[in-house]
């Protein structure tokens, strides 16, 4: 149990959510699944989306997770960066599939309250997302005026 805690104290003992971390890697995990099966079902909002699409999608998902794995264990600046851009591409992702999946239940006029939840969580979660880059980009800014502030 404490190589856990050992993972969750980064950057200089730094705290901050592990649920990121989760979030990553179910999607991640999920996104590599569905581009290497390849063949939603037949019932799935994902047979709706055009396959070209659909690899788009699942590759910036994939981008997105690995970016910001990367730069959860990166030192410190260019963690940031990469974790901030990796937040963007995966919150992007969610926001598009989400939207997607949202037109594709007013169109099918499917109003049950179990299917309607499911495209503004996607947006929901793409949101979410973009404010966390909001936060780490502050981290980043404040990194660099320290930084000017060591200089002079």
């Amino acid at each position: 149990m404490s190589w856990i805690i050992k993972v969750f104290r980064l950057k200089q003992g730094e705290q901050w959510d592990p649920l990121e971390i989760v979030l990553a890697l179910v999607f991640g995990t999920a996104a590599l699944v569905n581009l290497i099966d390849g063949s939603p079902s037949a019932s799935s909002t994902q047979s709706s989306v055009e396959p070209c699409l659909l690899t788009i999608w699942l590759v910036l998902l994939i981008i997105g997770v690995v970016l910001i794995l990367v730069g959860h264990f990166s030192p410190r600046t260019w963690g940031y960066l990469l974790e901030q851009i990796g937040l963007a591409a995966m919150g992007g992702a969610l926001i598009a599939f989400g939207a997607q999946v949202l037109e594709l239940q007013i169109e099918r006029h499917v109003f049950t309250l179990s299917s309607m939840a499911g495209g503004p969580l996607y947006i929901a979660l793409g949101l979410g997302l973009f404010w966390k880059r909001h936060q780490v980009m502050q981290k980043v800014k404040l990194l660099g005026k320290l930084s000017w502030r060591q200089r002079e």
